[in-house]
């Protein structure tokens, strides 16, 4: 995998779903809140979810790879079709509360970055995006963010989005 595409996906995923841990913090107690990436008209969600390791104890079928990743707070992205079928991807995890994270870049540090091109993969394909994040060059990723933009962003997230790339 492209080290940039690595470093621009972990970054952009981290400060996308910072804005939900950010407005959480209102709620310091708030153990369970998610960031919704996507809902399709089929009932379709995409989302990253924060939840105790407790809560995830308890849900049956999960593997004993997947219950070795949990620490005390874990962030899962999830792939479901609101009724029954659902797929999780542990990307994160730490023992205090995701709420104390000062700034993106502190949440990307505690991101798995290997579970994460899974899921954003995952996430990609659900989306109906072209892309395979193990073998695309960052030129080519470039293009294709550049395509996904212009087909669904406002002028006003274009000039984000530019000043984020520029960043990069």
């Amino acid at each position: 995998m492209d080290e940039n595409v690595l470093k621009t996906l972990t970054m952009a995923f981290a400060a996308d779903v910072y804005e939900s841990v950010d407005a959480a913090r209102k709620d310091r107690d708030l153990k369970v809140f998610r960031h919704t990436m996507f809902e399709g008209e089929d009932g379709l969600q995409v989302f990253c979810g924060f939840f105790p390791k407790a809560d995830l104890q308890a849900i049956p079928g999960l593997t004993e790879e997947f219950l070795s990743q949990l620490k005390t707070f874990n962030m899962v992205g999830v792939i479901t079709d609101g009724k029954r079928a659902m797929e999780l991807f542990h990307v994160g995890a730490q023992n205090k509360p995701f709420q104390g994270l000062e700034k993106a870049e502190d949440l990307a540090k505690v991101l798995d970055r290997d579970r994460l091109m899974i899921f954003l993969q995952s996430y990609f394909d659900v989306r109906g995006i072209t892309i395979d994040l193990e073998t695309v060059s960052y030129e080519d990723f470039l293009k294709v963010v550049e395509e996904q933009v212009f087909q669904f962003t406002t002028m006003k997230e274009m000039q984000i989005v530019d000043q984020f790339l520029g960043e990069n």
